[in-house]
Order: C-alpha cells, then sequence, then structure tokens
C-alpha cells in the first residue's frame, strides 16, 4: 500500500483507505488453471527469485477496515483471530519447525474440525529487506547486517498482488508432500529423506476434501501497518 497509517488510532475504529497494489496488466494471461507462463521459483535458500511472465501495473483501489465485521474464512476468504501462545524466536528455524508447526496444526485442527493437518512451509518477511519487489526501505542495510547469520531466511514483503496457488498447481503441491523432501522444504530440517505424508495418509487424503491455508501472524514489536497485508474477499 502506498499510504502509511497512523498507528496512534485504535484499529477497530480506522477508516478506509485508498492504496495503489501492483496488479497484471491486461498482456499477462488470466486462468485459474496453470498457463504455465506466468511463474516464481525459490533459490535453495527459500528465497523468492525474480518471477517469469510479469507486466505490473499500478491501481489505486479502496480498503475496508475488516475488523469487527465477523469476516469469516468459510463465507469470506479469510478470517482474523486471537491465537494465545508462548512465542518462539520467529528467526530460528529449528524452534519454528520443531515447536511452532505443531501449534499452528494442532490449532488448525481445533478451528477447523480436520481430519489431519500438515504443516509444510513458512516465511518470514520484512518490509526492509531488498528484492525484486521490494527496493527496502531506510534502515534495510542495518536490519541485512543484523540479520545476517541467523538460521532463518528473511525475504521481503510480497508487494504484488497475488495468489499462490492454481486448479492445477494446488493438487501438484499436495503430490509433492508425499515424495521425498526437496532440499528446500522447510519442514525437513534434518536432511531426511522420508515424505512429510505417509503413503497410506496420502491415499486417504486424495480422497477426502481438502484445503491449503495461509496462516499470518505479525512478529513485530508494533503492528505492521504500513505493509499490512490486504485480501480480497471472496464474494467480490
Amino acid at each position: 500500500m502506498s499510504q502509511e497509517l497512523d498507528q496512534s488510532q485504535e484499529l477497530d475504529q480506522l477508516p478506509s483507505v485508498r492504496g495503489s497494489f501492483n496488479y497484471q496488466s491486461e498482456s499477462v494471461p488470466c486462468s485459474l488453471l496453470t498457463t504455465g507462463n506466468v511463474y516464481m521459483v525459490r533459490d535453495k535458500s527459500g528465497s523468492d527469485a525474480p518471477p517469469v511472465g510479469l507486466d505490473q501495473v499500478p491501481v489505486e483501489v479502496e480498503v475496508q477496515n475488516g475488523r469487527g465485521r465477523g469476516l469469516s474464512l468459510d463465507s469470506n476468504g479469510f478470517e482474523l483471530t486471537q491465537h494465545r501462545y508462548e512465542h518462539v524466536d520467529y528467526r530460528d528455524a529449528e524452534a519454528v519447525v520443531s515447536r511452532y508447526y505443531p501449534e499452528v496444526a494442532n490449532w488448525l485442527k481445533r478451528k477447523l474440525n480436520a481430519h489431519r493437518v500438515y504443516v509444510f512451509d513458512h516465511n518470514v518477511r520484512s518490509s526492509v529487506v531488498k528484492a525484486w519487489m521490494n527496493e527496502g526501505r531506510e534502515g534495510a542495510d542495518e536490519k541485512q547486517r543484523e540479520l545476517a547469520g541467523t538460521q532463518q531466511t528473511v525475504q521481503s514483503a510480497a508487494r504484488v498482488v497475488h495468489n499462490d496457488y492454481t486448479l492445477v498447481s494446488s493438487k501438484r503441491r499436495v503430490e509433492q508432500l508425499g515424495a521425498p523432501p526437496g532440499g528446500n522444504d522447510a519442514w525437513n530440517l534434518t536432511g531426511g529423506t522420508a515424505p512429510l505424508v505417509p503413503p497410506d495418509e496420502m491415499e486417504e487424503l486424495k480422497e477426502r476434501r481438502g484445503a491449503l491455508v495461509n496462516g499470518g501472524r505479525d512478529i513485530g514489536e508494533t503492528p505492521g501497518l504500513g505493509v499490512a497485508p490486504d485480501l480480497c474477499e471472496a464474494g467480490t
């Protein structure tokens, strides 16, 4: 977003704002399926590499405050919820995978009344980190030095309108969880070869209704209002 918010305001009372978002131009083909023309890969550290096929154009839209409106995952595609937890150091990948992954899995299982939950990936992002989609903000060099040498790769804020999966890639991603892990699979810290989802569970998983759910948590000392996550409501 291009408009900074006054952090002294009560979050529930914030009005709507105008923001500039990077959409794809009309020259980029759109499809719920995979076109093969637009994609992104990750390097071996798990960082986002420059994408292929993007042609970004800034579009100004009105952004509504979603707090206190009763939005739900089932009806709207996202919701804001309370999750009290004894925090780990989120820049410590081992602590995140060994302690936070099970906490998230158990919480989602209760929240969604799910039969099984598999946590397989996570990103730690900062608006000051320089990348193809973010030139970095004031203090970027100092922040980079602070993050240097930590186990967890810290990535740039995602400053482009996107969805993570298509009808094709979502199915492919689930199937990959039943294969031996790759070099940058975040959940595989030990370097083992066993898949996240055992073969018998994978066969059962294919027969059940499932969902890919993103969970986000602000881990800064103050809420990230300048680069707050913006979500597209399912009914619009």
